[in-house]
């Protein structure tokens, strides 16, 4: 565990180039995963550990990301600080700890101008080209999770239908995708939108950047649906990138992927609910996303 290992200003600024060290404010714990604020005579920065990655090579290839984004015209991404070997990474036992730009910002303004910028940056992403590396699963690596998921629910049958009746979303076009953008959106003090937590990022369906927020962000558990805010999301979206006819008619279900797997992380009966409602009014959330295509688009 994290509270063993030798995490203090020490053993950063011997692996990293910097001086006056000092262990700032936490802002995570969960499991191998610490997020926590280092200042330095250099500046401040934020501290990552994760042990999801497969080995060094997978770590590798997942951070090298923000420098290929970077390099490809999206600035919207933190910068890494290299070790002293010049590395991305140093491994710790089975974690790897890494070190990124502090940015100082806020939540998105909930405003529908910030969330069509928000939806234009997604697609951003996905026209920069040629980036190797896949995303963290694919769809048919997480499905027996989904199972395993399913058995300890008191609504077992109901939840396997809703996954039994999904395409495979493996076969569906490709894209570098982030996986949470909307969740992971930070408006800085001079407006700019970065987008943090790259760890799982790289090429899979683009569906899952879209599909992701229309549940877990714009319905809230309590059955809220901030209909301005999606509908500007997708409309950021959709007038950048042309969706295949496929794809639009499973945003709802990319959406249902992401609710379910999430469904025990939280108040699971509230989120079930959500579920339930989503289900209910799909008609109404696939209007709001169709009249975001623009006009020129639209197959009446």
């Amino acid at each position: 565990m994290l509270s063993n290992a030798p995490l203090d200003a020490h053993y950063i600024a011997a692996h990293w180039p910097l001086t006056g060290v000092r262990l700032g404010t936490v802002l995570r714990v969960f499991d191998h995963r610490h997020v926590q604020v280092i200042t330095s005579c250099e500046g401040r920065y934020v501290l990552k550990t994760t042990n999801q990655w497969r080995n060094d090579l997978d770590a590798t290839n997942h951070l090298s990301l923000p420098g290929y984004l970077a390099a490809h015209g999206f600035a919207n991404a933190p910068r890494l600080l290299p070790t002293r070997a010049g590395r991305l990474f140093e491994p710790l036992g089975d974690d790897h700890v890494y070190l990124l730009e502090y940015i100082e910002g806020r939540a998105p303004d909930p405003t529908t101008v910030v969330y069509e910028r928000i939806g234009e940056l997604v697609a951003a992403l996905h026209t920069v080209t040629c980036y190797p590396h896949p995303y963290l699963f694919t769809y048919q690596e997480v499905l027996p999770e989904l199972y395993e998921i399913a058995q300890e629910l008191p609504f077992t049958d109901e939840y396997l239908t809703i996954v039994d009746a999904w395409p495979d979303f493996d076969t569906f076009p490709q894209s570098i995708i982030h996986g949470e953008v909307v969740g992971n959106t930070l408006q800085s003090d001079d407006d700019t939108l970065i987008v943090l937590d790259w760890d799982e990022a790289g090429v899979g369906p683009r569906l899952f950047d879209i599909g992701h927020p229309l549940v877990v962000s714009f319905i809230t558990e309590d059955l809220q649906v901030h209909w301005d805010l999606m509908a500007a999301f997708y409309r950021g979206y959709l007038h950048q990138i042309a969706l295949t006819d496929l794809e639009l008619a499973h945003i709802v279900d990319a959406a249902l992927f992401y609710a379910l797997r999430y469904i025990i992380w939280g108040d699971t009966a509230a989120r079930w609910r959500r579920i339930l409602w989503t289900l209910e009014h799909r008609a109404d959330l696939e209007a709001v996303i169709a009249r975001a295509v623009p006009a020129h688009r639209r197959v009446d």
